[in-house]
């Protein structure tokens, strides 16, 4: 069972008004037009493997596999990483830093996934880790072995769907406290034959409550789990 990230936002949802009085909601019609700014950094580690060339190799490849294998729901840039930047992505970045990255730039990120691939004794790895800036979150990262250097890209861009969570808002049911409907971002964008099913029946999400001011500013503490409380899917 698939644990995924729901997004409860007080500024866009009635249903949470009662949480955040003086917010107003926000019209919500695009949403499930707006496609997620997905933004890739890969670092490899140069110690034995070619940093450069593979790096821009599996930059191109993610790209490549975004259009064909997702299509618009993903406005995606990837971007291979050198000198300080690639070090400091292979010794870990803080979640506090991994914010930062994905706020950065002239358009900053809805999704920022730092992948990183090195060679062990034991092969060719990969490590991909999702970092959220609407949430403030930042995803467990997961790490898969791949078949070798020629499988390290598409090893890399399937570890980058793995990771993704998607975002939705909550509208919760006044006359059944139990029930709400997702609103998931970007659903009515058209997708690809056999695209990533990121989210299904079973599968289970977690209610975040975003309060935010007037001015659309995040409220201290803005950004809060719904304690002891998890939403799952039970289809269309």
């Amino acid at each position: 069972m698939q644990h995924r990230r729901c997004v409860w936002l007080a500024a866009l949802t009635a249903a949470a008004l009662t949480c955040a009085a003086d917010a107003a909601p926000v019209d919500t019609r695009y949403w499930t037009l707006t496609p997620y700014r997905v933004r890739v950094l890969i670092a490899v580690d140069a110690r034995s493997l070619p940093s450069k060339t593979l790096a821009d190799r599996v930059a191109e490849h993610i790209t490549e596999r975004t259009d064909a294998a997702i299509g618009p729901i993903w406005k995606l840039t990837a971007e291979p990483l050198a000198g300080a930047a690639r070090v400091e992505a292979l010794t870990g970045h803080s979640p506090e830093r991994l914010l930062a990255l994905a706020r950065g730039g002239d358009q900053p990120a809805d999704k920022l996934m730092m992948v990183t691939i090195r060679e062990l004794p034991t092969g060719v790895t990969v490590t991909a880790v999702e970092c959220d800036p609407l949430l403030e979150m930042q995803g467990r990262p997961q790490t898969t072995q791949s078949g070798g250097l020629a499988d390290a890209a598409e090893t890399a861009f399937a570890l980058v769907c793995r990771v993704f969570s998607p975002v939705a808002l909550l509208e919760v049911d006044r006359e059944k406290g139990d029930e709400a409907t997702l609103i998931i971002r970007g659903s009515q964008l058209p997708t690809r034959i056999g695209a990533p099913d990121w989210l299904k029946p079973g599968d289970v999400m977690q209610p975040i409550l975003r309060r935010t001011n007037r001015e659309g500013e995040l409220a201290e503490d803005g950004i809060q789990p719904v304690p002891w409380t998890f939403m799952v899917i039970r289809g269309a």
